[in-house]
């Protein structure tokens, strides 16, 4: 029995083994700590960035091979549009995805982010996608209380903005105190102060838009969103203006929704 996201009660799983594995878990059974010992509690649903290994695929070759066939021209440079991936909570959403775009990580970037699905506060996904900028560029992550988390975010955005155009250089310079603000970090820019509630949204979303355009630039850009039926609207936006960007360069959105 396994306890499963969307599902109250333990439900019965079954996989179907080869008979070499089926051996193997004979072998090996001895060894393994009985079910009742085993640790009680809900199991997390399985992610990406989980440090636990894939789960297992299986009946689902056709879906596959429909996802990878519309990821292969943005691998190529092509923009790919939206992908939407829809199945009630514990469907497998993420595993199906994640089987999809599994190996392809040396000719595309796949960045997963998730929809902030209590508070669905403004633009709160995008926070991911900076921290996944900051691994991918070696760069510690700016947290609230570091002397200088500025100075941080400002040697990330140097490094991505030779990807891009100079209007994306332009817009990730004049949204640095809006995605410091989305690492929990604030800057004292008086010029930001001055500026009414719908600039300085919309010098965020610019900002977010052109760190995406930039990203595409330097490699085929894959943005995988979770949960995406609790997507906010702010969110939305950066994802549509994204999407509608005339550059000719490998992007593609994926949602995984309910």
């Amino acid at each position: 029995l396994r306890t499963l996201k969307g599902f109250a009660d333990p439900i019965a799983v079954h996989r179907i083994v080869t008979e070499d594995e089926r051996q193997d878990g004979d072998d090996a059974a001895a060894a393994q700590p009985s079910r009742t010992n085993r640790p009680h509690g809900r199991r997390r649903a399985w992610s990406p960035e989980s440090k636990e290994e894939s789960p297992v695929l299986s009946g689902r070759d056709g879906e596959l091979r429909q996802i990878r066939e519309w990821v292969l021209p943005v691998i190529e440079g092509a923009p790919g549009g939206l992908l939407v991936i829809s199945g009630e909570a514990g469907a497998g959403k993420s595993v199906l995805a994640q089987a999809s775009f599994d190996g392809l990580s040396e000719r595309l970037a796949v960045v997963w982010i998730y929809a902030d699905t209590i508070l669905r506060k403004s633009l709160n996904p995008f926070k991911g996608l900076l921290e996944w900028c900051f691994r991918a560029e070696g760069l510690p992550v700016p947290r609230s209380g570091d002397p200088d988390p500025a100075g941080g975010l400002r040697e990330l955005l140097d490094r991505i903005s030779t990807y891009g155009d100079e209007s994306d250089k332009s817009s990730l310079r004049e949204g640095i105190p809006a995605l410091l603000l989305l690492l929990g970090s604030a800057l004292d820019d008086p010029e930001y102060r001055q500026l009414d509630p719908q600039a300085r949204f919309e010098r965020g979303v610019r900002a977010l838009v052109a760190l995406l355009h930039s990203l595409s630039r330097e490699r085929s850009l894959l943005l995988v969103v979770e949960d995406a039926h609790s997507l906010d609207g702010d969110s939305a936006t950066v994802i549509e203006r994204f999407l509608r960007l005339s550059s000719p360069t490998g992007h593609a959105v994926a949602f995984l929704l309910r």
